[in-house]
């Protein structure tokens, strides 16, 4: 992983990662014929929006960054490069998807979210003081989420 220390960028990091968890929910629930299924991950599409909004506003209140990079883009491409190596099961969404398996992907989710929780407990080691709170706010959002997850697991039935 990455050595990022600043508290914007692994903000923006997370950003970032709630938004791929978004769209691979999109996708998923444009794929599934269930209606239940369906629901299920609109819903957590839903979540991850939710979580977006919340990780940008926490970001608001610490933003005070300028992008130490020189060429246009370059931030964004560093930042989204960090968000995959931290959440290796990204690789795995495209098959999730492909192989139209309800169960594989639900799991494939749970998997993203402890990576993500994983990411975010390795980050707070280096955040001392007041910095850590945001850092476990991200932490206790994702632990919802996978919560969540394993409910929807449950209702399923998968």
């Amino acid at each position: 992983m990455a050595n990022i220390q600043k508290l914007d960028d692994i903000l923006e990091v997370a950003v970032r990662i709630e938004r791929r968890g978004m769209e691979f929910y999109k996708k998923l629930a444009d794929m599934v014929q269930s209606p239940q299924a369906k629901d299920a991950f609109l819903f957590l599409a839903a979540e991850e929006e939710k979580h977006i909004g919340i990780f940008r506003q926490m970001l608001e209140k610490v933003a005070d960054y300028q992008p130490r990079f020189k060429y246009p883009g370059e931030y964004g491409l560093y930042l989204d490069g960090v968000s995959f190596l931290a959440i290796k099961s990204f690789e795995k969404m495209d098959k999730a998807i492909q192989s139209k398996n309800i169960g594989d992907a639900l799991l494939l989710a749970m998997q993203v979210e402890t990576d993500s929780i994983n990411f975010y407990k390795e980050i707070f080691e280096h955040f001392e003081g007041k910095e850590k709170g945001p850092i476990q706010e991200v932490i206790n959002e994702e632990k919802k989420h996978l919560a969540k997850l394993l409910s929807l697991k449950g209702m399923l039935k998968l």
